[in-house]
């Protein structure tokens, strides 16, 4: 493993919906790169059922490796592939993800961690051009976890649209049990509806 680089004073938070937000710690992050070890890589050769289906394919799972560690303070958490990660729109500092806590790169189910930089992060550094907070971005988007450009820009719309359809959605839910007392008939996700002859 090899840091990759450390950015004192910053902060972590835990955000359980909309307004729930509990502070988990301050201090040094650090974001190391993940070495494989010799447990990680077969030391024979495996044999492929190339019939199998992706479900159970004996191939292991390289997008729920750990690329990173991201340690702030105390606490740890492990970056793969499979990790929602971005950034926040009203904030050039503030980073959003979901953890991998659960077995085999599972993200959590209770909300996401909000990772403040502090200001310093991001004056020129040592060579006069790249800050902390350059390198830091720039190897989220080496190892895909975090987009550019154009791309970037396309993830912030889609999400936009996306919390804008949840909150009509709950406004409504909320209209029609308030008004009719009933709760509204579950959803159905697409694809799942009945085909009527």
């Amino acid at each position: 493993m090899s840091t990759i680089i450390t950015i004192p004073n910053c902060s972590i938070t835990h955000v359980l919906g909309r307004s729930a937000a509990i502070p988990l710690t301050t201090g040094d992050l650090t974001l190391i790169k993940y070495s494989p070890t010799t447990s990680d890589t077969p030391s024979a050769p495996v044999a492929v059922d190339l019939q199998a289906s992706p479900d159970t394919s004996p191939l292991p799972n390289l997008s729920s490796k750990p690329i990173f560690t991201l340690q702030i303070g105390d606490m740890a958490f492990p970056l793969s592939r499979n990790t929602t990660f971005g950034t926040d729109a009203n904030s050039t500092r503030r980073y959003m993800f979901v953890p991998d806590l659960g077995p085999a790169g599972q993200a959590s189910q209770g909300g996401h961690v909000c990772l403040d930089l502090p200001e310093s992060s991001i004056e020129p550094g040592v060579d006069g051009k790249t800050s902390q907070q350059d390198v830091f971005e720039q190897a989220l988007i080496e190892e895909g976890l975090l987009k550019e450009g154009w791309e970037a820009i396309r993830e912030d719309i889609t999400k936009g649209v996306r919390e804008t359809v949840g909150e009509i959605r709950d406004k409504v839910t909320n209209t029609l049990t308030t008004d009719t007392g009933r709760t509204p008939p579950e959803a159905i996700e697409p694809h799942d509806e009945k085909q009527l002859a």
